[in-house]
């Protein structure tokens, strides 16, 4: 067991560390080149499905269709980061239990002359083919140097917001040479 003295060593090691090598808390905590991580989608994913399943309620039961996640600048394009996204979103909610089925296509959302978005009438007539009751739909979008995530579970009979999940992460940084992502 730690002593009061060691602890207080400990601590201030910790602290003044970053000093001694001429650099900061950040790149220490970061890494020695102060980049910023990729983001940990497996658990976004893991933390959206338990927030979007605990909101399902009884329609947890009935089988959900699961769209590309959409750019907010580019509804009808589905990116490679919004199908990774959405596959990893559908393979926590196959976990936690729902009947999960894959949209056909993209152009899932549309917007109206008001600039809200709406449910396409192709992921209507999939939805009512397939006997799917809910539908998850998402977009994100980069602002600044933040991606944000916004996922939604929609009644397919009201178009009620059943349950919702938000979050956002930073954009990685990358090394001189490395392939930029794409959001």
């Amino acid at each position: 067991m730690m002593n009061r003295r060691n602890m207080l060593a400990a601590l201030a090691a910790t602290l003044t560390l970053p000093a001694c090598t001429g650099g900061s808390m950040s790149a220490l905590l970061t890494g020695s080149s102060g980049r910023v991580p990729e983001p940990d989608l497996e658990k976004h994913s893991r933390e959206a499905a338990m927030a979007l399943w605990m909101g399902a309620g009884p329609k947890r039961e009935y089988a959900m269709l699961m769209t590309t996640i959409a750019s907010v600048d580019n509804l009808e394009h589905a990116s490679t980061f919004g199908r990774v996204l959405g596959e990893q979103v559908a393979a926590q909610l196959t976990r936690t239990g729902f009947v999960v089925l894959e949209a056909r296509n993209t152009g899932v959302l549309a917007v109206d002359a008001k600039g809200e978005f709406m449910l396409s009438r192709h992921l209507r007539e999939q939805a009512r083919e397939r006997r799917a009751a809910t539908v998850l739909v998402g977009t994100y979008g980069l602002v600044g140097t933040t991606v944000y995530v916004s996922l939604k579970l929609v009644d397919m009979s009201d178009d009620r917001v059943l349950s919702a999940h938000a979050f956002s992460f930073p954009v990685p940084t990358r090394q001189v040479g490395e392939r930029p992502i794409r959001y």
